[in-house]
């Protein structure tokens, strides 16, 4: 009765909202999420989600904060019976009943952090939803529960006070000082342990300095409606996104001032009333019955997106073979062509819109990306194995998608495909941020690659990369001018060094940054794919393409575009970049999002692993035209 009715009030709010502003081909996905919100579990389909990098480019769940109620509620069902074990262990054991709980708790505990800081260090992102690396966060809580009354007695209040505000500057610590890269670890402590503190110094008489800050009017009004402002906030956040993608600052504004309002509302005339209704006290199973009922409405709404959701439109027919990179011709003249010629009677693509974000190269699959957390590289094997010529495949998820291109040319020139990729990481002797924080394992993990490839000596480093500038100390890592120039320096000092070694380097042109999921607007408009397509010059620009050209040509390296005919003649060179662009966008204006029957994108600026395997010859032609394969 307390989480309950207010949770399913957001849930049915938000679905009616999902309805009105989403695109329809998103319905099935939100549907399942909020039917796993609905019965608190989304905490483990987002663990088995989080696991997927696939999840880089999509748009958050509006219910995805609900992990953490799932976390609690497990909880509340795991903890009693803990509870009744430390009773029955203490009877038979003749032991102190508070004894026992706080051996129990700590054995929770101590065996939670562990597994949780173990899961971390190998990089398991998926730790920060599961229940059991959780579970320490709140067998603290257990232990504060079950030692406040012997704290206060053994302790002076004197030093209450004190504590309160050790806890204070301990969270504010934590907002501004410590980021989530290795949560649920070590950081996490600092929290927990600043909460744990304010509990237990409680109230004092007189209120020291810090209590008097905690006690007054607003904050204590906002503590009251807290959990209904979780609630609320998100999903406004998220919807909020698909009406208005740029959204003003007065649309945030009032976002925050909605958020309140509901949830004050909310906690009003829903949350307050029905917790501390008489009617459910009188008979217990009531509040069970009333429970249940609420679980099912919240699935039943789930259930609804989910069966509503789009057909798969644009489906191939079976053993579909589409052209691909192969419609195009071999010389391609950017002004001959428009957007609208290349989807006009377009009756299907492979992949369907539905099916877009699962067309990845294999290397998810094999586990050979590694996570944003872990610093150690991972490597994996493809091409001609048994080969001892090599070519390394390195960088983010934009050297990653040309993986099925590399490895389709690894095997027809002899060659064995190694490669070393991590999430949001670019190979470049500079710091960049993820998310807007500092990514450290991300310059680590470079230095360790780097090491690595000392030892391997390729006779070919490949590398792509979606960060076009570096952190700018005091900037926050933002796209500025002295970032750019800091990541065209990282870029020639790693590139200067693996030439140093005696590898070439092949630079990818980091692909058009569209701004959107272009296969959801396919989905939505499979009449009209033409409404699909996206401005050129813009996606260019916004790539990190233009500082990789700077690099490269301050290393004197050779730049091949892949509109220009293949059997032209080009320099043989140590470095070079091929600019791939024109065979993902053959227009000077517009970019068209099929061609030769295959959707371009999966999911934001990434590319199909299906289109990308169609390139793999006009991309093989343009290494051989720089002598970078026999």
């Amino acid at each position: 009765m307390r989480l309950i009715p207010a949770s399913t009030l957001v849930l049915i709010a938000t679905s009616i909202g999902v309805m009105v502003v989403v695109p329809r081909i998103l319905w099935s996905q939100i549907g399942t999420d909020i039917m796993a919100a609905g019965v608190y579990s989304l905490n483990w389909l987002l663990a088995s989600q989080s696991i997927d990098y696939l999840a880089e480019d999509t748009i958050a769940s509006p219910v995805q904060h609900f992990w953490s109620l799932g976390v609690e509620e497990q909880f509340y069902l795991i903890w009693p019976l803990l509870i009744i074990l430390a009773i029955v262990w203490a009877r038979k054991s003749r032991l102190a009943p508070r004894a026992t709980a706080n051996v129990g708790a700590l054995v929770v505990f101590i065996a939670s952090f562990a597994y949780a800081q173990h899961q971390v260090a190998i990089g398991d992102v998926s730790a920060y939803f599961t229940t059991t690396t959780r579970l320490w966060e709140l067998a603290a809580g257990a232990l504060v529960a079950i030692n406040i009354g012997w704290f206060r007695g053994a302790i002076s209040h004197r030093w209450f006070g004190a504590l309160t505000m050790v806890g204070l500057v301990m969270l504010i610590w934590t907002i501004f000082f410590i980021d989530s890269s290795a949560w649920p670890g070590f950081p996490a402590l600092v929290p927990v342990v600043a909460v744990a503190l304010i509990i237990l110094a409680g109230d004092t008489l007189p209120p020291s300095v810090a209590q008097r800050i905690l006690s007054i009017r607003p904050m204590v009004w906002i503590g009251s409606i807290s959990y209904a402002i979780y609630l609320w906030h998100w999903p406004l956040i998220v919807l909020a996104s698909y009406k208005w993608p740029n959204r003003s600052t007065a649309i945030n504004v009032g976002l925050i001032v909605l958020s309140v309002a509901l949830a004050w509302a909310s906690s009003r005339f829903i949350e307050t009333p029905l917790r501390f209704a008489k009617w459910f006290k009188v008979k217990t199973w009531r509040s069970f019955v009333f429970g249940a009922v609420a679980i099912a409405v919240s699935v039943s709404l789930g259930a609804v997106l989910l069966l509503a959701g789009p057909t798969n439109a644009l489906k191939p027919p079976a053993g579909a073979a589409p052209a691909g990179a192969a419609a195009l011709p071999e010389t391609i003249d950017l002004s001959s062509t428009t957007a609208a010629e290349w989807v006009s009677n377009v009756a299907w693509v492979l992949p369907a819109p539905l099916d877009a974000v699962q067309d990845v190269p294999p290397i998810y699959a094999d586990g050979c990306q590694q996570s944003d957390t872990s610093s150690d590289p991972v490597s994996c094997t493809y091409g001609d194995k048994s080969s001892l010529k090599t070519m390394v495949l390195v960088g983010d998820s934009k050297a990653a998608q040309w993986m099925p291109a590399l490895d389709i040319i690894a095997k027809k020139h002899g060659m064995k495909l190694v490669t070393f990729l991590k999430s949001s990481c670019s190979f470049a002797d500079a710091n960049v941020t993820i998310d807007g924080r500092s990514y450290p394992s991300c310059t680590e993990w470079n230095a360790k690659v780097t090491s690595e490839l000392d030892s391997l000596r390729p006779s070919l480093v490949v590398t792509s990369q979606v960060r076009a500038a570096a952190e700018t100390p005091g900037s926050g890592g933002q796209d500025t001018d002295t970032g750019r120039s800091l990541m065209t320096q990282g870029l020639e000092q790693t590139w200067q060094h693996l030439l140093s070694n005696g590898s070439k380097v092949l630079v990818i042109g980091d692909t058009p940054q569209v701004g959107s999921n272009v296969y959801e607007c396919v989905g939505e408009n499979p009449d009209n794919l033409a409404v699909c397509a996206y401005p050129r010059q813009k996606a260019v620009d916004a790539s990190a393409q233009p500082t990789q050209r700077l690099a490269v040509a301050a290393l004197h390296g050779e730049v091949i575009d892949a509109a220009e005919d293949p059997d032209s003649q080009s320099t043989p060179s140590q470095l070079a970049l091929i600019d791939m662009d024109a065979a993902i966008c053959p227009s000077e204006t517009s970019c068209p999002p099929v061609i030769g029957n295959v959707l371009i994108y999966r999911s934001g600026s990434h590319i199909t692993a299906t289109y990308v395997g169609t390139l793999a010859q006009r991309l093989e032609a343009n290494m051989l035209k720089a002598s970078l394969v026999d």
